[in-house]
């Protein structure tokens, strides 16, 4: 797997290219930046592998969501973010603040800001589905070390919305 700092190009796509699967690819072409896959038999957990390395996400919580990100072989949380579509979500990972959010809801853009405000990742999920999205980051974004996780965790956050509207 290769990381958004080793490449020149600020476009890419999350795609699913197994439709027997529930598991999405973050790529470029043919270059893999990292997975998303949900395993859990009520969809709320999933596996997210990047570069750098591997982790469980799940979705809990009725009345407060929230999500809960670990190392993959630990029990451990690494963050807690509660989901706010209407205000934002805030993760802070490695010191630092990030907040995913609704940007242009007629062109149905989602965002993850850093903690001047400024754009580091746009996420345009494609309606049909859900199945794909288009993925745009900033210059600036390579210089952010979890990057290509904050990317799968805003592409996980969209799914279990998209979930919940659907039931």
């Amino acid at each position: 797997m290769k990381t958004f700092s080793n490449v020149q190009f600020l476009k890419f796509t999350i795609e699913k290219p197994d439709f027997s699967r529930k598991l999405y690819h973050l790529k470029n072409d043919e270059d893999l930046f990292g997975t998303l896959e949900e395993v859990s038999d009520k969809q709320t957990l999933g596996i997210i592998e990047t570069a750098k390395d591997a982790y469980t996400i799940k979705r809990a919580g009725f009345f407060n969501p929230y999500l809960t990100l670990r190392l993959k072989k630990q029990d451990s949380n690494l963050a807690i973010a509660y989901l706010n579509i209407k205000g934002g979500t805030v993760i802070n990972l490695d010191g630092i603040s990030y907040t995913f959010k609704l940007n242009n809801l007629y062109k149905n853009q989602w965002c993850w800001f850093n903690e001047k405000n400024q754009i580091l990742v746009t996420i345009r999920p494609i309606i049909s589905g859900i199945v794909k999205a288009d993925i745009e980051i900033s210059k600036d974004a390579p210089l952010y070390e979890p990057i290509e996780l904050l990317t799968l965790i805003g592409f996980y956050m969209l799914l279990k919305y998209q979930n919940e509207i659907e039931n």
